[in-house]
């Protein structure tokens, strides 16, 4: 049974909506507990979202093999049991996405942020966001249909009862 215990500090509820963020863009290590503070400090959730977004956009410039973005992305939460293998494959699509891209719908996805927030977190203008959340919604569909295509057995099928 897991127990929950309600905090009166008003950031808390931020400060988990930015850890969420940042392990859904693989932010770890030693510095992100600074990157966090230091976004909390932010006035406004774009400002703050915008922080660890600049953060990871440096992080993928480094040379970083998309194979091992794709084996960080298929592997499952600690703690939590093998997710499903639907779930899986959305992850690994997602990690293949281009940064700005994947940024995009993580923010609005994920993080719930409006189309201008996310513009200005990702200090660009509102046409190039949605150029952005629009190429990343139709690349994540594409990827996903053909490896549905290629794993038939992987779809669920459904049976005719009389």
């Amino acid at each position: 049974m897991a127990v929950h215990i309600a905090s009166t500090d008003p950031g808390a509820g931020r400060a988990l909506q930015l850890r969420r963020l940042a392990a859904a863009l693989e932010l770890d290590g030693p510095e992100l507990e600074p990157l966090i503070e230091a976004a909390l400090r932010r006035p406004g959730r774009a400002s703050a979202c915008g922080l660890l977004a600049r953060r990871f956009l440096a992080a993928s410039r480094e040379l970083r093999p998309p194979a091992a973005r794709l084996r960080l992305a298929a592997a499952p939460a600690a703690g939590a049991g093998p997710p499903p293998e639907g779930a899986q494959a959305a992850r690994a699509a997602l990690a293949s996405l281009p940064p700005e891209e994947r940024l995009a719908l993580l923010l609005v996805v994920v993080e719930g942020l409006s189309w201008d927030e996310g513009a200005v977190a990702l200090d660009m203008s509102r046409a190039d966001f949605l150029d952005a959340l629009g190429r990343a919604r139709a690349d994540l569909e594409l990827r996903l249909r053909a490896r549905e295509a290629e794993s038939p057995a992987a779809r669920p099928r459904l049976r005719i009862v009389p």
